[in-house]
């Protein structure tokens, strides 16, 4: 549970699991809780009531931009489950700024590129150019895994950007094992 406090009383709740589940706020003197709902990249596409009932949907270009917007609950969480900050209508990603309608942030990266590798060399780029398949939680490096399904149906990862190998068990099954793929994990 985290609580955002305004003018010294509580405004805003959030319930954390592995990601933001819920945030419950104060809206005209009532608390109106509403649940997030998220897509494979961690993107929030909606909002939903106690009763299940979708308050609110949001959708978006690659970078962020909001292309569409249903609904009237204040919601600072939304492209990459990232907090837009409304004062410079940029999300903040830790380290720092990202301006979703140029897919660049404000600031150069603390963390030197390298020279052998392409795009990581640009400073100001948002996930060397590629946030369909990959996600910046940090405003630093991406986040990109790689692995591959077996007949067992549990997905091993072979490598993934920081250095840790990691493994987790499919719900999906198959009749042959696949080739190697891409998978992508928020930290």
């Amino acid at each position: 549970m985290l609580d955002e406090v305004a003018g010294g009383s509580v405004t805003r709740t959030y319930a954390y699991g592995l990601q933001r589940i819920s945030e419950n706020q104060q809206i005209s003197g009532t608390w109106t809780p509403r649940f997030y709902g998220y897509d494979g990249h961690g993107n929030v596409r909606f909002l939903a009531n106690t009763a299940g009932t979708i308050t609110d949907t949001y959708t978006y270009d690659t970078f962020g931009m909001q292309i569409a917007h249903t609904g009237t609950t204040p919601n600072t969480f939304q492209y990459s489950g990232e907090w837009l900050d409304s004062n410079v209508g940029l999300y903040y990603l830790r380290a720092r700024y990202l301006n979703q309608a140029t897919g660049r942030f404000w600031a150069r990266d603390p963390v030197e590129g390298m020279k052998c590798c392409g795009l990581s060399g640009n400073p100001y780029i948002y996930t060397k150019d590629n946030p369909v398949n990959a996600i910046g939680p940090t405003g630093l490096a991406d986040t990109v895994e790689y692995g591959e399904i077996d007949f067992y149906d549990t997905l091993t990862t072979r490598g993934n950007s920081d250095g840790q190998a990691k493994t987790w068990s499919s719900t999906i099954s198959f009749q042959n094992a696949l080739p190697v793929f891409v998978v992508y994990r928020k930290d």
